[in-house]
Protein backbone atom coordinates (compact mmCIF):
# COMPACT_ATOMS: atom_id res chain seq x y z
CA UNK A 1 0.00 0.00 0.00
CA UNK A 2 3.00 2.31 -0.19
CA UNK A 3 3.67 2.33 3.54
CA UNK A 4 7.36 2.78 4.34
CA UNK A 5 7.36 3.35 8.09
CA UNK A 6 5.70 1.30 10.82
CA UNK A 7 5.73 2.30 14.48
CA UNK A 8 4.72 -0.23 17.13
CA UNK A 9 3.15 0.45 20.50
CA UNK A 10 3.56 -1.94 23.44
CA UNK A 11 5.12 -4.70 21.34
CA UNK A 12 8.10 -5.70 19.23
CA UNK A 13 11.11 -5.73 21.52
CA UNK A 14 11.06 -9.55 21.55
CA UNK A 15 10.21 -9.92 17.84
CA UNK A 16 13.50 -10.17 15.90
CA UNK A 17 11.99 -12.36 13.16
CA UNK A 18 9.16 -9.92 12.49
CA UNK A 19 11.60 -6.99 12.48
CA UNK A 20 13.79 -8.83 9.98
CA UNK A 21 10.75 -9.51 7.80
CA UNK A 22 9.81 -5.82 7.89
CA UNK A 23 13.32 -4.87 6.80
CA UNK A 24 13.17 -7.42 3.96
CA UNK A 25 9.96 -5.74 2.80
CA UNK A 26 11.70 -2.36 2.75
CA UNK A 27 9.90 -1.07 5.83
CA UNK A 28 11.53 1.16 8.42
CA UNK A 29 10.44 -0.05 11.84
CA UNK A 30 10.29 2.02 15.03
CA UNK A 31 9.64 -0.21 18.03
CA UNK A 32 8.18 1.33 21.18
CA UNK A 33 7.73 -1.18 23.96
CA UNK A 34 7.92 -1.45 27.74
CA UNK A 35 8.46 -5.20 28.06
CA UNK A 36 11.77 -6.61 29.24
CA UNK A 37 14.07 -7.26 26.25
CA UNK A 38 15.15 -10.87 25.76
CA UNK A 39 18.45 -11.48 23.99
CA UNK A 40 19.55 -9.25 21.14
CA UNK A 41 17.37 -6.29 20.23
CA UNK A 42 15.46 -6.50 16.92
CA UNK A 43 17.15 -4.98 13.87
CA UNK A 44 15.00 -1.86 13.57
CA UNK A 45 15.42 1.79 12.67
CA UNK A 46 14.89 2.60 16.36
CA UNK A 47 14.01 0.76 19.57
CA UNK A 48 12.43 2.96 22.24
CA UNK A 49 12.30 1.06 25.52
CA UNK A 50 13.54 2.43 28.85
CA UNK A 51 14.30 -1.13 30.02
CA UNK A 52 16.92 -1.80 27.34
CA UNK A 53 20.56 -1.84 28.44
CA UNK A 54 22.13 1.61 28.52
CA UNK A 55 18.87 3.55 28.18
CA UNK A 56 19.18 6.79 30.14
CA UNK A 57 15.48 7.60 30.55
CA UNK A 58 14.94 7.64 34.34
CA UNK A 59 11.40 6.22 34.46
CA UNK A 60 11.72 2.49 33.75
CA UNK A 61 8.13 1.47 34.40
CA UNK A 62 6.06 3.45 31.92
CA UNK A 63 3.30 1.38 30.33
CA UNK A 64 3.23 1.01 26.55
CA UNK A 65 0.70 3.83 26.32
CA UNK A 66 2.95 6.03 28.46
CA UNK A 67 5.89 5.54 26.11
CA UNK A 68 3.68 6.30 23.10
CA UNK A 69 2.53 9.49 24.83
CA UNK A 70 6.10 10.56 25.60
CA UNK A 71 7.05 10.04 21.93
CA UNK A 72 4.12 12.22 20.83
CA UNK A 73 5.13 14.82 23.43
CA UNK A 74 8.74 14.84 22.23
CA UNK A 75 7.70 15.19 18.59
CA UNK A 76 5.35 18.04 19.43
CA UNK A 77 8.06 19.92 21.31
CA UNK A 78 10.71 19.22 18.65
CA UNK A 79 8.45 20.70 15.98
CA UNK A 80 7.96 23.86 18.08
CA UNK A 81 4.22 23.43 17.99
CA UNK A 82 1.91 26.10 19.35
CA UNK A 83 0.44 26.03 22.83
CA UNK A 84 -2.87 24.86 21.35
CA UNK A 85 -1.14 21.75 20.01
CA UNK A 86 0.38 20.98 23.40
CA UNK A 87 -3.07 21.42 24.89
CA UNK A 88 -4.47 18.97 22.33
CA UNK A 89 -1.77 16.49 23.31
CA UNK A 90 -2.63 16.70 27.01
CA UNK A 91 -6.28 16.03 26.13
CA UNK A 92 -5.25 12.42 25.58
CA UNK A 93 -4.11 11.94 29.17
CA UNK A 94 -7.40 10.25 30.08
CA UNK A 95 -6.49 7.50 27.61
CA UNK A 96 -2.96 7.34 29.04
CA UNK A 97 -4.46 6.82 32.50
CA UNK A 98 -6.81 4.20 31.15
CA UNK A 99 -4.03 2.25 29.46
CA UNK A 100 -1.57 2.60 32.33
CA UNK A 101 -3.91 1.22 34.97
CA UNK A 102 -5.41 -1.45 32.70
CA UNK A 103 -1.88 -2.64 31.86
CA UNK A 104 -1.16 -3.03 35.60
CA UNK A 105 1.80 -0.65 35.50
CA UNK A 106 2.96 0.45 38.97
CA UNK A 107 1.34 3.72 40.03
CA UNK A 108 4.58 5.34 41.13
CA UNK A 109 6.84 8.02 39.70
CA UNK A 110 5.83 9.34 36.30
CA UNK A 111 2.98 6.85 35.98
CA UNK A 112 1.39 8.31 39.10
CA UNK A 113 1.53 11.83 37.66
CA UNK A 114 0.11 10.76 34.28
CA UNK A 115 -2.71 8.77 35.88
CA UNK A 116 -3.61 11.57 38.31
CA UNK A 117 -3.86 14.12 35.50
CA UNK A 118 -5.67 11.62 33.29
CA UNK A 119 -8.26 10.88 35.96
CA UNK A 120 -8.94 14.60 36.32
CA UNK A 121 -9.83 14.66 32.62
CA UNK A 122 -11.82 11.45 32.83
CA UNK A 123 -14.06 12.94 35.51
CA UNK A 124 -15.01 15.64 33.00
CA UNK A 125 -14.95 13.38 29.95
CA UNK A 126 -16.19 14.50 26.57
CA UNK A 127 -15.58 11.04 25.09
CA UNK A 128 -18.95 9.56 24.25
CA UNK A 129 -17.55 6.03 24.34
CA UNK A 130 -16.19 6.34 27.87
CA UNK A 131 -19.44 7.90 29.04
CA UNK A 132 -21.47 5.07 27.48
CA UNK A 133 -19.20 2.34 28.85
CA UNK A 134 -19.33 3.78 32.36
CA UNK A 135 -23.11 4.07 32.10
CA UNK A 136 -23.50 0.42 31.06
CA UNK A 137 -21.15 -0.68 33.84
CA UNK A 138 -22.91 1.43 36.48
CA UNK A 139 -19.86 3.59 37.17
CA UNK A 140 -19.89 7.30 38.00
CA UNK A 141 -17.12 8.96 36.02
CA UNK A 142 -17.42 12.05 38.21
CA UNK A 143 -15.85 9.91 40.95
CA UNK A 144 -13.46 7.96 38.70
CA UNK A 145 -10.28 6.64 40.31
CA UNK A 146 -7.74 3.91 39.59
CA UNK A 147 -10.18 1.26 40.86
CA UNK A 148 -12.80 2.46 38.35
CA UNK A 149 -10.33 1.74 35.57
CA UNK A 150 -8.87 -1.44 37.03
CA UNK A 151 -12.11 -3.19 37.93
CA UNK A 152 -14.79 -1.59 35.73
CA UNK A 153 -13.58 0.08 32.52
CA UNK A 154 -10.36 -1.83 31.90
CA UNK A 155 -11.79 -5.38 31.97
CA UNK A 156 -14.56 -4.42 29.56
CA UNK A 157 -12.14 -2.78 27.12
CA UNK A 158 -9.80 -5.77 27.32
CA UNK A 159 -12.58 -8.33 26.85
CA UNK A 160 -13.02 -7.60 23.13
CA UNK A 161 -9.41 -8.48 22.36
CA UNK A 162 -9.61 -11.63 24.46
CA UNK A 163 -12.70 -13.01 22.74
CA UNK A 164 -12.83 -11.42 19.30
CA UNK A 165 -11.11 -8.25 18.06
CA UNK A 166 -9.79 -5.27 19.99
CA UNK A 167 -11.13 -3.01 17.22
CA UNK A 168 -14.46 -2.78 19.05
CA UNK A 169 -12.71 -1.09 21.97
CA UNK A 170 -10.80 1.19 19.61
CA UNK A 171 -14.01 2.26 17.89
CA UNK A 172 -15.69 2.85 21.26
CA UNK A 173 -12.92 5.21 22.36
CA UNK A 174 -12.91 7.16 19.10
CA UNK A 175 -16.57 7.41 18.13
CA UNK A 176 -18.60 10.57 18.60
CA UNK A 177 -21.87 8.90 17.64
CA UNK A 178 -24.17 8.33 20.61
CA UNK A 179 -25.90 5.25 19.18
CA UNK A 180 -22.68 3.60 18.05
CA UNK A 181 -21.11 4.25 21.46
CA UNK A 182 -24.11 2.73 23.22
CA UNK A 183 -24.14 -0.35 21.00
CA UNK A 184 -20.40 -0.89 21.42
CA UNK A 185 -20.58 -0.41 25.19
CA UNK A 186 -23.32 -3.04 25.42
CA UNK A 187 -21.25 -5.40 23.26
CA UNK A 188 -18.14 -4.98 25.42
CA UNK A 189 -20.17 -5.45 28.58
CA UNK A 190 -21.59 -8.71 27.22
CA UNK A 191 -18.15 -9.91 26.13
CA UNK A 192 -16.82 -9.19 29.61
CA UNK A 193 -19.59 -11.35 31.09
CA UNK A 194 -18.66 -14.13 28.66
CA UNK A 195 -14.98 -13.76 29.58
CA UNK A 196 -15.82 -14.04 33.28
CA UNK A 197 -17.90 -17.15 32.60
CA UNK A 198 -15.05 -18.78 30.65
CA UNK A 199 -12.59 -17.89 33.41
CA UNK A 200 -14.79 -19.52 36.05
CA UNK A 201 -15.19 -22.63 33.89
CA UNK A 202 -11.41 -22.94 33.47
CA UNK A 203 -10.77 -22.50 37.18
CA UNK A 204 -13.28 -25.18 38.28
Amino acid sequence: DGVRLVSTVDCGVRSPDEARHARDLGLDLIISDHHEPSGDLPDALAVLNPKQDGDLYPEKYLAGVGIAYKIAEALTIARNEKKEDLSLLTSYLDLVALGTVADLAPLTGENRVLVRKGLEQMRETTRQGLFSLANVAGADLKKANAQTIGFTLGPRLNASGRLESALASFHLLTTTDVKEAGDLALKLNQQNLERQKLTRAIQT
